[in-house]
């Protein structure tokens, strides 16, 4: 029999793999505890797994409850890494739009919140658990995995504060001529 992945520790972790994996284990997690909400944030989401087959399968067994007050909440100053890296999800997202909320924002927006906030943010919360991860440095891709409540209540203020300047953006369709 094999075994699956190791499952999603707190504590620090180094490097791109381990940043990619976080992300892997944390949605699948927050999928499986059914979080009633999601929220990503990155410069462009490019280098994040979202067209991997497995992840879009957690995500769709997370989105088909109808109806769902359930929201994968991203927030980013643009979508286009997101559309060039990940078909995938761009056609995901067409299929799953009654449950995603796409905000750009202008770069001033991070003065809403000052200095100190991570380069990339996923957060979960769900009746009885939540999950913070947080990318630091994308020089060294250092970051950290949490469950601590305080912590997800503070990275999402942080979030939040950003999404109050931000505008909708990355629509589920586009409609041509």
């Amino acid at each position: 029999m094999a075994a699956g992945p190791a499952p999603l520790q707190a504590g620090e972790f180094s490097g791109r793999a381990e940043f990619q994996q976080a992300l892997r284990l944390a949605v699948a997690q927050a999928c499986a505890q059914d979080s009633v909400e999601l929220g990503a944030f990155d410069p462009d989401f490019s280098l994040w797994p979202w067209s991997e087959a497995g992840l879009l399968d957690e995500l769709s067994r997370w989105a088909r409850p109808l109806p769902s007050a359930r929201c994968l909440r991203l927030l980013a100053p643009q979508f286009d890494g997101m559309r060039r890296a990940h078909p995938r999800f761009v056609a995901w997202r067409g299929r799953y739009g009654h449950c995603v909320q796409a905000r750009a924002f202008e770069p001033e927006a991070m003065a809403a919140v000052g200095p100190g906030g991570p380069v990339a943010l996923f957060w979960a919360r769900s009746e009885s658990a939540c999950v913070t991860v947080r990318l630091l440095s994308t020089r060294n891709w250092r970051g950290s995995v949490s469950f601590d409540a305080a912590e997800l209540v503070r990275w999402k203020e942080w979030f939040d504060a950003i999404a109050q300047h931000s505008y909708e953006s990355f629509a589920a369709t586009t409609l041509g001529l």
